[in-house]
């Protein structure tokens, strides 16, 4: 019983530690005309890191503290040129 108590334990805290390490960066993908664009896809570039934009166009997007500063942020959907 001990060894379970312990490895939730352990768990929990990496868990804790890890979320510490993550900021949450949120937004809104619009058009020239600031009408809401739905599905967009949102990436955090070199990384697998990704969210889709909901039905008013904003995203909210997990991102490691340590790429907080250097990390930049693509938007891409069908139909749209940047």
């Amino acid at each position: 019983m001990k060894k379970y108590i312990l490895i939730a334990f352990i768990l929990v805290t990496s868990f804790q530690t890890w979320a510490q390490n993550v900021v949450t960066v949120s937004g809104k993908v619009s058009d020239s005309d600031n009408r809401e664009i739905i599905g967009a896809g949102v990436l955090l570039e070199g990384t697998g890191i990704g969210v889709t934009t909901d039905m008013d166009g904003k995203y909210e997007i997990r991102i490691p503290a340590d790429k907080l500063e250097t990390g930049v942020l693509s938007v891409s959907c069908i139909g749209f040129v940047t």
